[in-house]
């Protein structure tokens, strides 16, 4: 197959595929905000950050440490473990 009809292709599908896109969801202009609205939901964000939120994804942090901290302990058990029996290994052939 030429380079040429690949691209040709190439190009046929995205342009074809974008026009049926635009017309399954035409433009997502959305709706226009008021002032008074966007200060509602800043509002609304805030208030549920204040309360608990913020508390809850530090303790998820601490969480997430404290298993990699225990991961890489056992990582570094299973290590030393390959390392003894590939050592024990070679002891039994010599």
């Amino acid at each position: 197959m030429r380079l040429k009809y690949f691209f040709r292709g190439l190009g046929t599908g995205i342009v074809g595929s974008t026009i049926v896109l635009m017309i399954i969801f035409p433009g997502s202009g959305g709706k226009e905000l008021t002032d008074a609205q966007i200060l509602q939901k800043a509002s609304e964000i805030k208030e549920s950050r204040e309360s608990g939120t913020i508390r809850d994804d530090k303790e998820s942090l601490n969480n997430t440490q404290t298993t990699e901290k225990t991961t890489e302990k056992a990582s570094e058990k299973a290590i030393k473990k390959s390392k003894n029996k590939a050592n024990k290994q070679s002891d039994n052939k010599n």
